[in-house]
């Protein structure tokens, strides 16, 4: 086996009536290197509750074939059909070599036969060594060949993509409003476009450098001809990047005109030139107007500049307007908890007080007179089973106003106890929750935030996600917190409901909730594919 494979516990789920035989067991791994945790079951239906459960993860399962009710054949049937693919080994009886046949046919990993002399003991370690490293080797067999699909496919996608980006890149090219050259490392044009054979006239396709004598310019500030070698074009192919260079030319239909060139090198990763591009417009007619659109500029960037200032100050007016905003808006959030935590804590101390000593007085009322008449009795009983009601009924709204845990106990605790109040008020919902935050570097104001989305979250599952399950995840990740409440029920369409007027389902107060705490709020819902509500804020 790999050192992984010996190294690391195992945990072993050992299905076995006989206790002299799982004492055997137990005593026998103890002598091999095999480093595992033994868990033992007498009965195939505890075991197959024992693997059906959540929390419970086994790296082999050793069963009897002879199991008292359930046999140990079924008991794999069973475990299989519910989709375990934890390997097993089959225990039989000498004699018994055809169940073995058969159960290797079903799909056990391996079996073993329990001799009289229990010479089978010896061969136990080896055989469950060999099982666990095919188990590991099929595996990562399976991750490999899942890697490889996923390699093929990328390999597909990318093909496409290249080929798609070529066709963009030549209706680019085609699209252009300006002239364009392409040429290779020797200066051979290798593509032109529709706008340079327009600027030209025409546009001969040169083999070389020295070839670029056919096409005839000057510069336009000198009139100076420009040789071959001066070309934009040629400079780029040792590296220059030529822009705006104003050309006169002479097409080749005889007629005169100017052009703007510019023109860069192409270059591998590792500064190769492997050919340049160039670009050209015909400015013949901009150049007549030079001088007016030069003053028109002027103006232009006078009012930009001025009206950019106006923008500037508006926009600072509107950033101290939000930030005001916000701060109004946290501050009646807060103001709002503690109102709720104010009226929560007077709860407590004088309604809930005084309904537990009138309760306690009649109670003892009743427990002290024994010559009450029936009705008076009854009437007293009443009367405190209602009073006993109506504290019951204080304490939910003390909880559903400011629960006691949150500031008693912090954020994770009050996080497992609302998950244990959903699981009784709603026991057709399963409720997980993962909470992995050290709450003493989260401040009060967002384990508030915290608990009110969660609080809000759960609701909205409850009451209209129909969903079986629902996870809620707390944790730090990256430098931030992050929370998660995931179920996977109808779904529904989140711009659809931010859309109305009264903003349903808690979303906008959520949110706001979220972002007024310094954080970000997203939802993620399609109909019929369940919900996620996710909320992050930086961790100081």
């Amino acid at each position: 086996m790999s050192e992984s494979s010996t190294s690391a516990t195992r945990h072993v789920l050992l299905v076995e009536d006989n206790e002299h035989d799982r004492v055997a067991f137990r005593r026998a791994l103890r002598k091999s290197k095999i480093n595992c945790h033994i868990s033992e079951c007498q009965k195939a239906e505890a075991a197959l509750e024992l693997l059906q459960s959540d929390g419970k993860s086994f790296d082999l399962v050793v069963i009897d074939f002879g199991l008292p009710g359930m046999s140990g054949l079924e008991l794999y049937k069973k475990a299989r059909a519910g989709g375990k693919q934890t390997p097993f080994v089959m225990l039989t009886g000498s004699g018994s070599e055809h169940l073995a046949a058969q159960a290797l046919k079903s799909g056990v990993s391996d079996y073993i036969v329990k001799d009289p002399a229990q010479g089978y003991l010896q061969l136990l370690p080896a055989v469950i060594q060999e099982v666990l490293q095919k188990h590991e080797d099929r595996l990562a067999r399976q991750r490999a060949e899942e890697a490889l699909r996923e390699s093929e496919q990328l390999h597909r996608e990318l093909a496409k993509v290249l080929e798609t980006e070529r066709g963009t890149l030549q209706a680019i090219i085609d699209s252009l409003p300006v002239g364009l050259w392409i040429a290779d490392a020797e200066g051979r044009i290798i593509s032109v476009n529709e706008i340079a054979h327009a600027i030209w006239r025409g546009a001969p396709l040169p083999e070389s450098v020295e070839d670029y004598t056919v096409y005839k310019a000057w510069w336009a500030d000198t009139r100076k001809p420009i040789i071959a070698e001066e070309m934009p074009m040629a400079r780029s192919l040792r590296g220059e990047t030529c822009r705006n260079v104003a050309v006169d030319i002479e097409r080749f239909d005889g007629t005169l005109g100017t052009q703007i060139m510019s023109s860069a090198p192409i270059k591998t990763s590792s500064g190769a030139i492997t050919g340049c591009v160039a670009i050209a417009q015909d400015i013949t007619d901009l150049k007549r107007a030079e001088e007016a659109l030069r003053k028109a500029r002027e103006e232009l960037e006078f009012r930009v500049r001025e009206r950019t200032a106006e923008l500037e100050e508006a926009n600072q007016i509107l950033r101290d307007k939000e930030r005001a905003l916000k701060s109004l808006s946290n501050r009646i959030l807060s103001a709002h908890e503690e109102e709720r935590k104010r009226i929560s804590r007077e709860l407590h101390d004088s309604i809930s007080s005084s309904l537990t000593l009138i309760k306690l007085s009649l109670e003892n009322s009743l427990g002290q007179s024994q010559e009450l008449s029936g009705p008076l009795s009854n009437s007293l009983k009443f009367l405190a089973a209602t009073v006993s009601e109506t504290i019951d009924e204080t304490r939910r709204i003390m909880s559903d106003l400011r629960p006691s845990v949150l500031d008693d106990l912090g954020i994770v605790t009050a996080i497992e106890w609302i998950c244990r109040k959903f699981r009784t008020t709603y026991p057709n919902i399963q409720i997980k929750e993962l909470l992995q935050i050290d709450q003493e570097r989260m401040p009060e104001s967002l384990k508030i935030a915290v608990f009110r989305i969660i609080q809000e979250a759960l609701q909205n599952t409850a009451k209209h996600s129909r969903a079986e399950f629902v996870d809620v995840t707390l944790r730090e990740n990256a430098g931030q917190i992050e929370l998660l409440v995931e179920d996977k029920g109808i779904g529904f369409d989140p711009e659809a409901i931010l859309s109305k007027q009264e903003r349903g389902l808690g979303l906008s107060t959520m949110r706001e909730r979220a972002e007024l705490s310094g954080g970000s709020f997203e939802i993620d819902s399609t109909a019929g594919e369940g919900t996620s509500i996710r909320a992050s804020w930086p961790l100081e």
